[in-house]
């Protein structure tokens, strides 16, 4: 939540694509991170409707993201019981479980742990392992098959 706070105009790059987050957490916070189309496009209709009320013109380089924490939790909180994802008894959507779904669709999707720690911006590939790396649900089914592979018992 930090990193959308501190997000400004100049550190967006529509153009290649890629976000700058600086001074946020670590030296590895200050690396570019590639966007993908669905965002790239809500921020320019977000840019386009600041353009009309007159905001993005004149503040340039004001924040991205003009809500403080709260409001944000509140939002998240929200989208979860909208989408069905905090029934009751249960902890409900956060900020941070976001990071973690991205985490965990990027290494479903097969992506190194240095690939997926650059996206998180972790400067040291132990902290997305320690923190993230665990078993994927959706590959579960798999791992009979890999323990067969990797001890002779089975073709993959």
């Amino acid at each position: 939540m930090s990193e959308a706070l501190a997000l400004r105009w100049r550190d967006v790059d529509l153009t290649d694509g890629t976000l700058h987050v600086r001074g946020t957490k670590t030296a590895g916070s200050d690396a570019p991170v590639p966007m993908i189309e669905p965002l790239a496009t809500e921020l320019r209709a977000h840019r386009s409707r600041l353009a009309g009320r007159g905001l993005y013109l004149t503040k340039a380089n004001a924040l991205e993201f003009t809500q403080d924490r709260r409001n944000v939790l509140r939002a998240v909180y929200q989208a979860g019981d909208d989408a069905g994802l905090n029934p009751d008894g249960v902890e409900r959507i956060g900020c941070h479980d976001l990071r973690h779904s991205c985490a965990g669709l990027l290494f479903a999707a097969g992506r190194s742990a240095p690939t997926v720690a650059a996206v998180l911006r972790h400067a040291d590939t132990r902290t997305t392992l320690t923190t993230y790396a665990g078993l994927v649900e959706t590959n579960r089914s798999e791992l009979r098959q890999d323990l067969d592979v990797a001890f002779g018992g089975g073709k993959r």
